[in-house]
Protein backbone atom coordinates (compact mmCIF):
# COMPACT_ATOMS: atom_id res chain seq x y z
CA UNK A 1 0.00 0.00 0.00
CA UNK A 2 3.20 2.57 0.77
CA UNK A 3 3.90 1.71 -2.97
CA UNK A 4 0.40 2.84 -3.85
CA UNK A 5 0.52 5.90 -1.86
CA UNK A 6 3.94 7.04 -3.76
CA UNK A 7 2.53 5.87 -6.68
CA UNK A 8 -0.60 8.23 -6.00
CA UNK A 9 1.78 10.87 -5.31
CA UNK A 10 3.83 10.78 -8.49
CA UNK A 11 1.37 10.85 -10.15
CA UNK A 12 -0.29 14.03 -8.90
CA UNK A 13 3.37 15.64 -8.79
CA UNK A 14 2.85 14.41 -12.84
CA UNK A 15 -0.30 16.16 -13.33
CA UNK A 16 0.60 19.71 -11.61
CA UNK A 17 3.79 19.89 -13.82
CA UNK A 18 2.07 18.42 -17.16
CA UNK A 19 -0.72 21.48 -16.38
CA UNK A 20 2.51 24.16 -16.48
CA UNK A 21 2.35 25.75 -20.02
CA UNK A 22 5.58 26.07 -21.19
CA UNK A 23 6.24 29.40 -22.62
CA UNK A 24 6.54 29.98 -26.35
CA UNK A 25 8.83 32.89 -26.00
CA UNK A 26 11.50 30.96 -23.99
CA UNK A 27 13.25 27.95 -25.77
CA UNK A 28 15.28 26.97 -22.60
CA UNK A 29 11.91 26.99 -20.60
CA UNK A 30 10.29 24.88 -23.03
CA UNK A 31 13.27 22.61 -23.35
CA UNK A 32 13.39 22.16 -19.10
CA UNK A 33 9.41 21.62 -19.22
CA UNK A 34 10.39 18.72 -22.20
CA UNK A 35 13.01 17.43 -19.93
CA UNK A 36 10.83 17.26 -16.60
CA UNK A 37 7.78 16.00 -18.30
CA UNK A 38 9.95 12.79 -19.36
CA UNK A 39 11.12 12.71 -15.23
CA UNK A 40 7.91 12.71 -13.83
CA UNK A 41 6.60 9.76 -17.11
CA UNK A 42 9.72 7.52 -16.01
CA UNK A 43 8.35 7.90 -12.70
CA UNK A 44 5.15 6.99 -13.30
CA UNK A 45 6.51 4.10 -15.31
CA UNK A 46 8.81 2.95 -12.64
CA UNK A 47 5.77 2.65 -10.11
CA UNK A 48 3.22 0.76 -12.04
CA UNK A 49 6.33 -1.46 -12.41
CA UNK A 50 6.76 -2.25 -8.91
CA UNK A 51 2.71 -2.69 -8.37
CA UNK A 52 2.89 -5.62 -10.93
CA UNK A 53 5.94 -6.56 -9.16
CA UNK A 54 3.97 -6.94 -5.84
CA UNK A 55 0.73 -8.23 -7.53
CA UNK A 56 3.36 -11.03 -8.99
CA UNK A 57 5.03 -11.44 -5.71
CA UNK A 58 1.53 -11.97 -4.20
CA UNK A 59 0.23 -13.93 -6.10
CA UNK A 60 3.62 -16.72 -5.90
CA UNK A 61 2.91 -16.62 -1.90
CA UNK A 62 -0.50 -17.59 -2.60
CA UNK A 63 0.12 -20.35 -4.89
CA UNK A 64 2.90 -21.70 -2.71
CA UNK A 65 0.84 -21.89 0.50
CA UNK A 66 -1.99 -23.30 -1.77
CA UNK A 67 1.13 -25.72 -2.76
CA UNK A 68 2.03 -26.22 0.80
CA UNK A 69 -1.72 -26.82 2.10
CA UNK A 70 -2.34 -29.76 -0.66
CA UNK A 71 1.66 -31.56 -0.11
CA UNK A 72 0.30 -31.48 3.50
CA UNK A 73 -2.98 -32.95 3.13
CA UNK A 74 -1.85 -35.65 0.59
CA UNK A 75 1.12 -36.50 2.84
CA UNK A 76 -1.45 -37.04 5.88
CA UNK A 77 -4.10 -38.89 3.38
CA UNK A 78 -1.66 -41.07 1.89
CA UNK A 79 -0.10 -42.30 5.46
CA UNK A 80 -3.33 -42.95 7.12
CA UNK A 81 -4.48 -45.13 3.70
CA UNK A 82 -1.02 -47.07 4.06
CA UNK A 83 -1.97 -47.82 7.77
CA UNK A 84 -6.16 -49.05 6.86
CA UNK A 85 -7.54 -46.22 8.10
CA UNK A 86 -10.33 -43.76 6.69
CA UNK A 87 -8.56 -40.44 6.85
CA UNK A 88 -12.23 -38.40 6.86
CA UNK A 89 -12.98 -40.09 10.15
CA UNK A 90 -9.80 -39.96 12.05
CA UNK A 91 -8.84 -37.21 14.20
CA UNK A 92 -6.23 -36.66 12.54
CA UNK A 93 -8.11 -35.87 8.93
CA UNK A 94 -10.44 -33.66 11.39
CA UNK A 95 -7.25 -31.47 12.19
CA UNK A 96 -6.21 -31.48 8.80
CA UNK A 97 -9.33 -30.21 7.75
CA UNK A 98 -9.72 -27.74 10.38
CA UNK A 99 -6.36 -26.61 9.51
CA UNK A 100 -7.14 -26.37 6.16
CA UNK A 101 -10.01 -24.59 6.90
CA UNK A 102 -8.37 -22.25 8.99
CA UNK A 103 -6.20 -20.97 6.16
CA UNK A 104 -9.14 -20.43 3.99
CA UNK A 105 -9.90 -16.95 5.34
CA UNK A 106 -6.45 -15.76 4.48
CA UNK A 107 -6.37 -17.33 1.23
CA UNK A 108 -9.77 -15.36 0.06
CA UNK A 109 -8.28 -12.30 2.20
CA UNK A 110 -4.77 -12.55 -0.56
CA UNK A 111 -7.08 -13.49 -3.60
CA UNK A 112 -9.15 -9.94 -2.35
CA UNK A 113 -5.75 -8.11 -1.98
CA UNK A 114 -4.50 -9.82 -5.08
CA UNK A 115 -7.61 -8.58 -7.28
CA UNK A 116 -7.74 -4.98 -5.23
CA UNK A 117 -3.92 -4.99 -6.50
CA UNK A 118 -4.47 -5.94 -10.31
CA UNK A 119 -7.80 -3.08 -10.33
CA UNK A 120 -5.40 -0.18 -8.88
CA UNK A 121 -2.33 -1.63 -11.56
CA UNK A 122 -4.89 -1.40 -14.25
CA UNK A 123 -6.05 2.42 -13.02
CA UNK A 124 -2.42 3.54 -13.09
CA UNK A 125 -1.91 2.08 -16.55
CA UNK A 126 -5.09 3.84 -18.04
CA UNK A 127 -3.52 6.54 -16.24
CA UNK A 128 -0.43 6.07 -17.80
CA UNK A 129 -1.74 6.03 -20.87
CA UNK A 130 -4.00 8.92 -20.60
CA UNK A 131 -1.23 10.77 -19.20
CA UNK A 132 1.35 9.73 -22.21
CA UNK A 133 -0.99 10.55 -24.91
CA UNK A 134 -1.57 14.22 -23.24
CA UNK A 135 2.36 14.42 -22.55
CA UNK A 136 3.38 13.25 -26.36
CA UNK A 137 0.36 16.05 -27.44
CA UNK A 138 2.51 18.66 -25.54
CA UNK A 139 5.81 17.27 -26.69
CA UNK A 140 4.43 17.42 -30.38
CA UNK A 141 3.21 21.29 -29.60
CA UNK A 142 6.43 22.07 -27.60
CA UNK A 143 8.58 20.88 -30.85
CA UNK A 144 6.38 23.06 -33.29
CA UNK A 145 6.80 25.90 -31.35
CA UNK A 146 10.53 25.72 -31.02
CA UNK A 147 10.64 24.66 -34.54
CA UNK A 148 8.99 28.02 -35.26
CA UNK A 149 11.25 30.05 -33.05
CA UNK A 150 14.13 28.05 -34.78
CA UNK A 151 12.05 29.83 -37.77
CA UNK A 152 12.35 33.16 -35.88
CA UNK A 153 15.67 33.41 -34.98
CA UNK A 154 16.95 32.71 -38.39
CA UNK A 155 14.96 35.42 -39.84
CA UNK A 156 15.97 37.75 -36.77
CA UNK A 157 19.43 36.66 -37.99
CA UNK A 158 19.50 37.21 -41.52
CA UNK A 159 17.23 40.76 -40.49
CA UNK A 160 20.52 41.68 -38.52
CA UNK A 161 22.65 40.89 -41.06
CA UNK A 162 20.66 43.08 -43.34
CA UNK A 163 20.65 45.70 -41.08
CA UNK A 164 24.19 45.56 -40.38
CA UNK A 165 25.08 45.58 -43.89
CA UNK A 166 22.69 48.69 -44.63
CA UNK A 167 24.13 50.42 -41.61
CA UNK A 168 27.80 49.87 -42.94
CA UNK A 169 26.69 51.49 -46.26
CA UNK A 170 25.24 54.51 -44.42
CA UNK A 171 28.51 54.90 -42.03
CA UNK A 172 30.61 54.79 -45.30
CA UNK A 173 28.04 57.31 -46.91
CA UNK A 174 28.20 59.29 -43.77
CA UNK A 175 32.25 59.33 -43.71
CA UNK A 176 32.79 60.35 -47.07
CA UNK A 177 30.14 63.15 -46.71
CA UNK A 178 31.91 64.54 -43.87
CA UNK A 179 35.35 63.94 -45.88
CA UNK A 180 33.77 66.65 -48.65
CA UNK A 181 32.64 68.62 -45.83
CA UNK A 182 36.29 68.81 -44.45
CA UNK A 183 37.51 68.74 -47.51
CA UNK A 184 35.24 71.59 -48.77
CA UNK A 185 36.25 73.38 -45.73
CA UNK A 186 39.89 73.22 -45.95
CA UNK A 187 39.54 74.62 -49.50
CA UNK A 188 37.56 77.37 -48.79
CA UNK A 189 39.95 77.91 -45.59
CA UNK A 190 42.87 77.91 -47.88
CA UNK A 191 40.63 80.21 -50.42
CA UNK A 192 40.03 82.76 -47.51
CA UNK A 193 43.75 82.66 -46.47
CA UNK A 194 45.47 82.30 -49.39
CA UNK A 195 46.77 84.56 -51.90
CA UNK A 196 46.45 85.90 -55.47
CA UNK A 197 49.29 86.50 -57.34
CA UNK A 198 49.44 89.60 -59.93
CA UNK A 199 52.48 89.70 -62.04
CA UNK A 200 52.91 93.05 -64.63
CA UNK A 201 56.80 91.86 -65.40
CA UNK A 202 58.76 94.91 -67.33
CA UNK A 203 55.63 96.62 -68.72
CA UNK A 204 54.77 100.33 -68.66
CA UNK A 205 54.38 102.51 -65.26
CA UNK A 206 50.77 102.52 -65.49
CA UNK A 207 49.85 99.09 -65.40
CA UNK A 208 51.27 98.92 -61.98
CA UNK A 209 47.52 101.56 -61.25
CA UNK A 210 45.61 98.83 -63.54
CA UNK A 211 47.13 96.05 -61.63
CA UNK A 212 45.98 97.69 -58.15
CA UNK A 213 42.30 98.48 -59.63
CA UNK A 214 41.95 95.08 -61.21
CA UNK A 215 43.08 93.51 -57.39
CA UNK A 216 40.44 95.82 -55.45
CA UNK A 217 37.82 94.88 -58.02
CA UNK A 218 38.27 91.21 -57.70
CA UNK A 219 38.71 91.19 -53.09
CA UNK A 220 35.18 92.93 -54.01
CA UNK A 221 33.65 90.79 -55.91
CA UNK A 222 34.82 87.81 -53.61
CA UNK A 223 34.02 88.94 -50.68
CA UNK A 224 30.38 89.54 -52.10
CA UNK A 225 30.64 85.98 -52.47
CA UNK A 226 31.72 85.00 -48.84
CA UNK A 227 34.78 84.78 -49.83
CA UNK A 228 37.95 87.09 -48.79
CA UNK A 229 41.54 87.12 -50.35
CA UNK A 230 44.72 88.76 -50.53
CA UNK A 231 46.07 90.19 -53.58
CA UNK A 232 49.65 91.03 -54.06
CA UNK A 233 52.29 91.32 -56.54
CA UNK A 234 54.70 88.48 -57.77
CA UNK A 235 58.37 89.30 -58.74
CA UNK A 236 59.50 86.14 -59.94
CA UNK A 237 57.28 83.78 -60.97
CA UNK A 238 59.00 80.82 -61.07
CA UNK A 239 58.65 80.30 -57.39
CA UNK A 240 54.81 80.15 -58.17
CA UNK A 241 53.21 76.91 -56.80
CA UNK A 242 50.64 75.87 -58.59
CA UNK A 243 48.12 76.00 -55.65
CA UNK A 244 48.29 79.62 -55.47
CA UNK A 245 46.44 81.92 -58.36
CA UNK A 246 48.57 83.61 -60.70
CA UNK A 247 47.24 86.45 -62.84
CA UNK A 248 49.66 87.33 -65.77
CA UNK A 249 48.49 91.00 -67.03
CA UNK A 250 49.96 91.79 -70.74
CA UNK A 251 49.26 95.13 -72.32
CA UNK A 252 48.39 94.46 -75.91
CA UNK A 253 50.62 97.21 -77.69
CA UNK A 254 51.59 95.71 -80.95
CA UNK A 255 50.71 92.48 -82.38
CA UNK A 256 48.83 90.12 -80.05
CA UNK A 257 51.09 87.21 -80.08
CA UNK A 258 54.36 89.05 -79.29
CA UNK A 259 53.04 91.10 -76.65
CA UNK A 260 51.91 87.82 -75.16
CA UNK A 261 55.05 85.73 -75.67
CA UNK A 262 57.09 88.24 -73.96
CA UNK A 263 54.46 88.76 -71.00
CA UNK A 264 54.94 84.95 -70.44
CA UNK A 265 58.52 84.24 -71.22
CA UNK A 266 59.25 83.90 -67.54
CA UNK A 267 56.25 81.96 -66.67
CA UNK A 268 55.51 78.11 -66.45
CA UNK A 269 51.85 77.81 -67.84
CA UNK A 270 49.57 75.60 -66.46
CA UNK A 271 46.03 75.29 -65.02
CA UNK A 272 46.57 78.02 -62.30
CA UNK A 273 48.09 80.89 -64.31
CA UNK A 274 45.14 83.28 -66.27
CA UNK A 275 46.62 85.33 -68.54
CA UNK A 276 44.58 89.07 -68.59
CA UNK A 277 45.49 90.92 -71.63
CA UNK A 278 44.95 94.77 -71.27
CA UNK A 279 43.39 96.94 -74.33
CA UNK A 280 44.24 100.57 -73.90
CA UNK A 281 40.90 101.71 -76.15
CA UNK A 282 37.97 103.06 -75.86
CA UNK A 283 34.58 100.87 -75.68
CA UNK A 284 33.76 101.35 -79.51
CA UNK A 285 37.74 100.55 -80.57
CA UNK A 286 37.90 97.40 -78.89
CA UNK A 287 38.44 94.01 -80.22
CA UNK A 288 35.22 92.11 -81.48
CA UNK A 289 36.85 88.75 -81.33
CA UNK A 290 38.18 87.79 -77.48
CA UNK A 291 41.95 86.89 -77.20
CA UNK A 292 41.35 83.25 -76.52
CA UNK A 293 39.87 82.36 -79.45
CA UNK A 294 42.95 84.25 -81.29
CA UNK A 295 45.83 82.53 -79.31
CA UNK A 296 45.70 79.15 -80.22
CA UNK A 297 49.16 77.85 -79.60
CA UNK A 298 49.25 74.56 -77.84
CA UNK A 299 50.76 76.18 -74.67
CA UNK A 300 47.93 78.54 -74.31
CA UNK A 301 45.23 76.13 -74.17
CA UNK A 302 47.46 74.95 -70.82
CA UNK A 303 46.57 78.03 -68.83
CA UNK A 304 43.58 78.05 -66.29
CA UNK A 305 41.71 81.17 -68.60
CA UNK A 306 42.58 83.78 -70.93
CA UNK A 307 40.45 86.99 -70.71
CA UNK A 308 40.11 90.41 -71.97
CA UNK A 309 40.34 93.82 -69.86
CA UNK A 310 39.64 97.51 -71.26
CA UNK A 311 41.02 100.49 -69.68
CA UNK A 312 41.41 104.28 -70.02
CA UNK A 313 44.87 105.91 -68.58
CA UNK A 314 42.53 109.06 -67.48
CA UNK A 315 39.74 106.21 -66.30
CA UNK A 316 41.34 103.13 -65.60
CA UNK A 317 39.27 100.03 -65.45
CA UNK A 318 35.83 101.23 -66.82
CA UNK A 319 32.44 99.60 -67.00
CA UNK A 320 31.57 97.74 -69.99
CA UNK A 321 30.08 94.13 -70.36
CA UNK A 322 33.66 92.83 -71.75
CA UNK A 323 35.42 93.87 -68.09
CA UNK A 324 32.34 92.28 -66.44
CA UNK A 325 32.65 88.86 -68.29
CA UNK A 326 36.45 88.86 -67.22
CA UNK A 327 36.02 89.75 -64.08
CA UNK A 328 33.66 86.90 -63.43
CA UNK A 329 35.61 84.35 -65.17
CA UNK A 330 38.85 85.13 -62.88
CA UNK A 331 36.32 84.56 -59.92
CA UNK A 332 35.47 81.22 -60.87
CA UNK A 333 39.20 80.59 -61.98
CA UNK A 334 40.43 81.67 -58.48
CA UNK A 335 37.45 79.17 -56.98
CA UNK A 336 38.41 75.94 -59.44
CA UNK A 337 41.92 76.71 -58.10
CA UNK A 338 40.65 76.66 -54.58
CA UNK A 339 38.67 72.94 -55.45
CA UNK A 340 41.71 71.36 -57.06
CA UNK A 341 43.86 71.92 -53.62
Amino acid sequence: MFGIMRADQKMGSTDSVVDRKPNPSNLDRVTQTQNLISGQVEALYESVQLQNELVKSLAGEKDMLLYQLAEARSQHLKSRVEQGEDPVRTRSASVCFSQACTHQPEIEKLKSKISELQAHSKRLENIHDRQKKRLEMENAKCSNEVKKMKEDKKAFIHEIRRLGEVNEKLLKEKNEIEEKCRSLEGNMHDLSSGRVLLFTGNQQTYVDDVSSEIGNMLSFKMESRGVKIRVERCTDPQTHHNNTPLLVLCIHASRLGTDVHHALQSVKCDRSVALVVLHHKEYHALPSQPSEKLLVGGHYRQLGVIVDIAFLKSKGVYTCDMNDRSLDKLCSFIFNIARQI
